[in-house]
């Protein structure tokens, strides 16, 4: 359960220069190295829709990119904790971008999994549909707006449809950054036997030094159904999380 929107600008970055120009993409080989990246973050607690997917313990977590024309392929792995015998969440996943008019878009499907988890009768690996659109102003400090929509048919745990709405904001500044964003997540709930819908939200400053990323961020999700995995600290939590990514 990879944070989407990361994925999404990644995806959004990897492909805007073979989408603006078709004569390059068309002399460049689909298995150019320059077509491929990878990378490897630290972080201090590994959050999906201000959730710990962890256990409140810091995560190692890396993945590799392909991106050709306007289509990519990914696979990305973190360390989780659920305590249910797992360990690592691999997650794989494609689409494609493109442009329309000034807004930029993404269409992508992703597989989460989880190998080794113990989840007889409740199927932990699941897919997820999600497509997103984003904005740019040409202005100062290039304020920037995304809205993106997830649909799974069988969400995490066998709780049947999840639907999820996001939407962020971003400004660039000399040196740092500064972004925010608003989700809310809605689960059938079909084994917990009641409807799931928890609302979550994030602000954080990132900034590059020495090639490396860095994200500072406050993370909280607010319950409005039924406490979900019998935990009734979920999701009423609150984090602040510190994350170093290497990009190659």
């Amino acid at each position: 359960m990879k944070k989407i929107r990361h994925i999404v600008f990644e995806m959004l970055l990897l492909s805007t220069c073979t989408v603006a120009s078709a004569e390059e993409s068309d002399k460049k080989s689909i298995l150019d190295a320059e077509n491929f990246s990878a990378n490897i973050t630290l972080t201090t607690n590994y959050l999906f829709h201000g959730e710990t997917q962890n256990d409140d313990k810091p995560a190692i977590q890396g993945g590799f990119d392909w991106a050709y024309d306007a289509f990519y392929l990914g696979v990305w792995a973190s360390n989780v904790d659920f305590q249910s015998g797992d360990s690592v969440e691999i997650d794989y996943y494609g689409g494609f971008t493109g442009e329309i008019d000034a807004f930029d878009y993404d269409v992508g499907v992703f597989y989460y999994t989880y190998p080794g988890a113990d989840d007889a009768g409740f199927e932990f690996d699941y897919f997820e549909f999600i497509s997103s659109l984003s904005y740019t102003f040409d202005s100062p400090y290039e304020p920037s707006i995304y809205a993106l929509v997830g649909y799974s048919p069988e969400f995490f745990g066998e709780e049947g449809t999840g639907i999820n709405v996001e939407g962020g904001l971003s400004f660039t500044f000399d040196y740092f950054g500064v972004d925010a964003a608003i989700g809310n997540q809605w689960i059938d709930g079909d084994f917990s036997g009641g409807d799931i819908e928890w609302l979550y939200y994030n602000i954080g400053v990132t900034t590059s030094a020495i090639g490396f990323d860095l994200d500072l961020r406050f993370h909280a999700a607010r319950e409005n159904g039924i406490d979900w995995l019998a935990n009734d600290d979920f999701p009423n939590d609150e984090f602040i999380n510190f994350s170093i990514t290497r990009n190659f």
